[in-house]
């Protein structure tokens, strides 16, 4: 157990692990989203810019479910600095035949105001989840009126299966990173590593049924177990977006170069697993990736060239040498501040036995580079501290409690927090500074 983590897991939130300052989650400045009935009650994996006019946009996946029929990318939007939304408007919609849309990151062109979406979209009704290509969409608006879409044709590498469709997710939103590129990251994960036992897709993408299995049984969409899945976090970068209006010019390039994207073993095997990663800058135009894995910890890698090639991947740790963070296999993302500070979001606490959980209490921990340090990317971390809790009390269509995939903001100056709380409520809360004080670390 790292020397900060949580100690009891689940069960009634101990007081004592609270800062001053920590946030119950119903003290959010904003409320973006609360579920609704049906297609309205699954609403996840938030993230948010802001245009040059002042209009903030917030993007998330909708369903009833994670991974049903129903789900769709929708957008709201602010004219008010996040105090109101607009009611959510689809950016794609799902189709039929399992036609359907996932994980939407957004990005906003600094000098134009021009808005991309990029999200995954399953065009050809593969009937499992989370399959096709990556597709993007831009509006000129400010997020009133968007293009068609266009694909980016996310080239096959090992980790997919030599046939059949690609699968895959999108996390780590475009960041405009110190080098002047515009990456984002994204997951792929083997097709077949996702039948449940005894079931496969045949070359027409029908499912083939176990001998044993009835034969009113329902296609297995969301396929098996995650615990089952072999993934690898993987780059895109937006070449010319910054420069380039036509769509049909903008080019986009797999990063890492190479055959293998960022992995560790699963657990008591060489499987591959890697997934959620986020950019950071580092001093001498280096690059950070941290992603969320089953070790119990998050892991990074860093790139000195651009993201064509990476270190292998180590556990992150409070000081070059010291206790690695502690994780269940949740987002953990880094943010760099204007000021230098590092700020990683993460739930600190040894997985409970699935490997996938808690994800409550949402912890802060802040941050310095130590100039000339390599090991464990120069980072030395201050002490952790609950930024958020909620009442433990199951809710949402998958009855949890979690308080996860955040996204952290610096805007007008200000620190804000984007979530999901019991995987159905989109929520804002600013952050306030005591809780991302620095006081200690090396400068």
């Amino acid at each position: 157990m790292a020397v900060f983590a949580q100690t009891n897991p689940g069960g009634p939130l101990p007081k004592d692990i609270l800062h001053p300052c920590s946030m119950d989650v119903t003290a959010a400045c904003s409320i973006v989203k609360l579920p609704g009935p049906g297609r309205y009650a699954f609403n996840y994996q938030a993230q948010l810019t802001t245009t040059p006019k002042g209009t903030w946009l917030c993007v998330w996946t909708q369903g009833s479910y994670e991974s049903e029929r129903d789900q769709r990318v929708v957008l709201a939007r602010s004219s008010d600095a996040g105090r109101t939304w607009s009611a959510e408007v689809p950016i794609e919609e799902a189709g039929a035949g399992y036609r359907v849309p996932a994980w939407i990151m957004i990005y906003c062109v600094p000098h134009t105001g021009r808005v991309y979406v990029f999200y995954w979209y399953n065009h050809d009704g593969v009937p499992l989840r989370d399959a096709g290509d990556i597709f993007f969409r831009f509006s000129d608006d400010d997020g009133y009126t968007w293009s068609s879409r266009f694909p980016l044709h996310i080239p096959r590498k090992p980790i997919d299966d030599p046939i059949g469709s690609l699968h895959g997710w999108n996390f780590g939103q475009p960041r405009l990173l110190p080098t002047g590129q515009v990456l984002f990251t994204f997951n792929k994960m083997r097709r077949s590593a996702m039948f449940p036992p005894g079931w496969r897709l045949d070359e027409k993408d029908a499912w083939v049924r176990p001998a044993d299995a009835a034969p009113d049984a329902p296609e297995p969409l969301s396929g098996g177990s995650p615990n089952a899945w072999e993934t690898e976090v993987w780059l895109l970068e937006c070449e010319n977006l910054l420069t380039e209006t036509e769509p049909e010019r903008l080019r986009f390039r797999l990063l890492p170069e190479g055959e293998e994207g960022l992995w560790v073993p699963y657990p008591g095997s060489e499987r591959h697993f890697g997934q959620e990663g986020t950019l950071v800058g580092l001093s001498g135009g280096r690059l950070l990736c941290v992603f969320r894995s089953r070790q119990g910890h998050p892991y990074h890698s860093i790139s000195a060239d651009c993201g064509r090639t990476w270190s292998r991947p180590d556990a992150l740790r409070y000081c070059p040498g010291g206790e690695a963070l502690a994780q269940p296999c949740a987002p953990c993302p880094i943010h760099k501040m204007a000021d230098g500070r590092f700020v990683l979001l993460f739930h600190n606490v040894m997985p409970l036995e699935g490997g996938w959980y808690p994800r409550d209490p949402l912890w802060v921990a802040v941050a310095r580079e130590a100039p000339g340090v390599t090991e464990n990317a120069g980072l030395f971390f201050a002490a952790p501290k609950v930024l958020l809790y909620n009442d433990r009390v199951p809710g949402g269509p998958f009855r949890d409690t979690e308080i996860c995939y955040p996204q952290f903001y610096e805007i007008a100056g200000e620190p804000y927090v984007v979530y999901t709380n019991k995987t159905s409520e989109i929520r804002i809360n600013e952050i306030p500074p005591e809780l991302l004080d620095d006081h200690g670390l090396p400068r």
